[in-house]
């Protein structure tokens, strides 16, 4: 059963008992046939945009290599975009909350959509939980609404609520790439560079996998033994969809492949040299604004270069210049 951890009001009972009534609340369960990151959120966004009044759904999915940043996040402050680039890895912003994650194929995600009235965020985590628990991997549930296996993170979760509607997707670590998704939300952002951000923040947490604790034959075939479990336990079929049905997904898939959504949408930002304070950038709909230091770096008006370009054009190193 769940192990300790459990926020204050919660108990085992309670988790267990919303988990079995899933099965009574008509979930629909559609697994995505696609592994790219700008389709299978367009998907998202599109499935909850269209929910019908009363439905419940469950959208299960998986991403190729890609870094998936929240709503009213700052990319260039989240992960190394220079890196990113140089391994032709996407950077894509999703809809929601919540902060900055690597995603590839061992990194699952499930996405609740449901009415606002019957939302619960507590019986979403403890359908998820006992899944897993099902499954033999017994989790514990923080304040912050991630599970823990073993003492590491093991999913976060993030949600967008709507006047009616909400969308809670929470993700599964099951045999990610650690080197990759360590080096790609890895930034180095210099002592002598201060910064100032609009932008919500990643809480950083030590991670763990479903693959560090099973072995590689149960690992080969746990994709469909957690379809098996979601089918029997939300007592639905699995509907396996390309999205091609969905009115509106080339508009989606356009916008999410578009820099003016994935970096213009930034919150504004300021960076400051410590011994040049004259000198700071600030950065406004991912453009340098003009100033005094924008004029000595050639960047007036120019896209942002990004942490690791404005390094190498000695932005920390103009004392004395």
């Amino acid at each position: 059963m769940y192990r300790g951890g459990l926020p204050r009001g919660w108990s085992t009972g309670y988790c267990n008992h919303m988990a079995d009534s899933y099965g009574t609340m008509g979930f629909q369960l559609v697994v995505s046939r696609e592994t790219d990151p700008v389709w299978n959120l367009a998907m998202e966004e599109i499935m909850f945009s269209e929910l019908a009044a009363g439905s419940c759904r469950l959208f299960v999915y998986r991403n190729s290599d890609s870094v998936i940043c929240g709503r009213f996040q700052n990319p260039w402050l989240e992960a190394d975009t220079n890196w990113l680039a140089e391994q032709d890895v996407p950077l894509v912003r999703r809809a929601s909350g919540g902060g900055t994650v690597w995603h590839d194929t061992g990194n699952w995600n499930f996405s609740f959509m449901m009415d606002r009235d019957g939302f619960d965020q507590q019986a979403n985590l403890g359908f998820l939980g006992r899944c897993l628990e099902k499954l033999g991997f017994p989790v514990s549930i923080t304040g912050r609404g991630d599970l823990f296996l073993d003492g590491r993170k093991v999913s976060g979760n993030a949600m967008v609520k709507k006047s009616d509607r909400v969308l809670h997707h929470a993700s599964l670590l099951v045999d990610s790439d650690l080197a990759r998704l360590r080096r790609s939300l890895r930034l180095e952002i210099p002592q002598e560079m201060l910064v100032r951000s609009r932008g919500v923040a990643s809480v950083r947490s030590p991670v763990t996998r479903l693959a560090d604790h099973c072995s590689s034959e149960r690992l080969a075939g746990l994709w469909d033994e957690i379809l098996q479990i979601l089918t029997m336990s939300l007592n639905t079929d699995c509907r396996f969809s390309g999205g091609t049905d969905l009115n509106g997904i080339d508009q989606l898939v356009g916008r999410n492949t578009s820099w003016d959504w994935n970096f213009g949408q930034t919150p504004e930002f300021t960076l400051t040299p410590a011994t040049r304070p004259e000198l700071a950038l600030t950065i406004r709909d991912g453009r340098v604004l003009d100033s005094f230091g924008a004029q000595a770096l050639g960047l007036s008006g120019q896209i942002f270069p990004g942490v690791a370009g404005l390094v190498r054009m000695g932005f920390v190193g103009l004392n004395g210049q």
